[in-house]
């Protein structure tokens, strides 16, 4: 029965987000940064250890929010602030992490949230499965019921409600929901009302501690308004001056190099930190375009003027992501518009070795497939030649990512197995700004009378019959 509850996909988010910049944010949970804004880097760990039993951490898109939880989730100092809250009481942890790009629907919906936390906290732990479990396991005891996969939002809801009972004086239980502004319902609405109103039921639970992010969407400030908050990109400035410091100095370059009487990689640290407002991913992308000028051999005032024209914020009609799109050359336009149009359509994993085949026809990519075992030399050469396309073609809104579960070798005949690792968009707001017609209508004009999405599928469904074909020999 716990068995059930797993899924394809369960922990992919998790492992895919980027884990925290070496030293950065670690303040969080361990309480070592003192100073500006103190009181308020002190109130998390706080939290953790005291009676409250819902802290909501909110910030703009891209501000790191994913990275924290993930570093929150897995800090050896996590369950020492636990312990302290629970006292004698043997505390369980359990997080879920909303992926709205997810190639799965259950990766961003409230019946995965809820099949992933009651797996993890269920899974190793029998009797009290039995106990939760109590009437299936009775019916698949006298009957031999066959084992139901397809649970239901209602049954979910109440075996969950049941579950959060078994917390109190001998048992905790510690819940990280990373991403709640990601949850989409399989009708693709986001009603969040109801899983909200599930999330405040269970921290009135006496045994229950919850910690869960988003970005400050006012049905959440409605929500969350009295209960323990902060707005992590207004206290992270330390954090990016860190990355943008290191980061800029591993350039012997920029390092040499002056502008006006001061040296140019401390002027430069201060001007991104304060365009940055906090947003990370801002930064990221604004740290490769001041190293990619380095070695284009720009100098100070040219450095410093392509900074300062850049928008501050990277969403919008005047954000960055615009720019970056802008950039695009007339050559490229008509491959990365095929790109970013297959990224957007593809429910299942886009790989590299997919996107290899896009332009062929099916039966050159199915004589290629059939009975081929490839090895990770050849994985990693048509890596390599993808993320050169991409890079060279998209600008940086799509990104290679590794997959968890990638294998040194594929055998296009092994069953569950797929290529690895996947293409997706650097972040949701990129994904959702090229969602929308207006951005097509404005950068893409040719491509939109040319290209429409049913041309996107039809790809698609080339490419995946060929990989179908080729897995079953045909």
């Amino acid at each position: 029965i716990v068995r059930s509850l797993r899924f394809r996909g369960i922990l992919v988010r998790d492992q895919s987000i980027e884990k925290a910049y070496e030293g950065t944010f670690e303040w969080f949970l361990t309480d070592k940064r003192t100073g500006q804004q103190g009181s308020e880097y002190h109130m998390f760990s706080e939290w953790l250890r005291g009676p409250e039993s819902l802290f909501w951490l909110s910030g703009k898109a891209g501000s790191g929010k994913s990275t924290l939880m993930k570093l929150i989730f897995h800090h050896p100092q996590l369950l020492e602030h636990l312990d302290h809250w629970a006292s004698s009481a043997h505390c369980i942890k359990a997080g879920f992490f909303f992926f709205d790009q997810g190639s799965f629907p259950l990766q961003r919906s409230r019946e995965g949230l809820l099949r992933s936390l009651m797996y993890q906290i269920l899974n190793g732990r029998i009797e009290l499965a039995r106990k939760v479990f109590s009437q299936q396991w009775m019916d698949y005891k006298s009957q031999g019921a066959s084992l139901e996969t397809d649970w239901t939002w209602n049954e979910l809801k109440q075996v969950f409600e049941s579950l959060l009972t078994f917390f109190d004086k001998d048992l905790r239980l510690f819940l990280c929901i990373d991403g709640l502004d990601e949850y989409k319902r399989f009708s693709e609405s986001n009603d969040y009302q109801e899983i909200l109103e599930l999330l405040c039921y269970a921290a009135r639970q006496p045994g229950v501690k919850i910690c869960v992010s988003s970005r400050p969407l006012q049905i959440f400030k409605d929500i969350f308004q009295h209960r323990h908050s902060t707005e992590l990109h207004k206290i992270s400035a330390r954090d990016i001056s860190l990355f943008v410091g290191n980061a800029l100095g591993t350039n012997g370059t920029l390092r040499q190099m002056q502008y006006g009487s001061a040296n140019l990689h401390s002027v430069l640290v201060k001007e991104i930190v304060e365009m940055a407002a906090g947003v990370f991913l801002w930064v990221r992308l604004v740290v490769n375009r001041v190293l990619t000028g380095v070695q284009n051999g720009d100098d100070s005032p040219e450095i410093m003027v392509k900074l300062n024209s850049l928008p501050p914020q990277l969403c919008g009609e005047n954000g960055l992501f615009i720019r970056m799109l802008q950039e695009i050359s007339t050559n490229d336009r008509q491959q990365a518009a095929e790109m970013f149009k297959l990224a957007q359509c593809a429910r299942l994993p886009l790989t590299p070795l997919l996107l290899h085949f896009v332009n062929k026809e099916a039966s050159v990519a199915i004589d290629l497939w059939t009975g081929k075992t490839m090895a990770a030399e050849a994985i990693e050469h048509r890596r390599d030649l993808a993320a050169r396309r991409l890079a060279s073609k998209c600008v940086g809104i799509l990104e290679i990512a590794d997959s968890p579960s990638s294998s040194q070798s594929v055998h296009r005949g092994s069953p569950g197995e797929r290529p690895s690792p996947t293409i997706r968009f650097i972040h949701k707001t990129a994904k959702d700004l090229l969602a929308k017609q207006s951005v097509w209508t404005q950068l893409f004009p040719e491509q939109c009378r040319q290209h429409s999405q049913l041309d996107a599928n039809t790809r698609l469904f080339i490419m995946y019959l060929g990989f179908i074909k080729a897995a079953r020999g045909t």
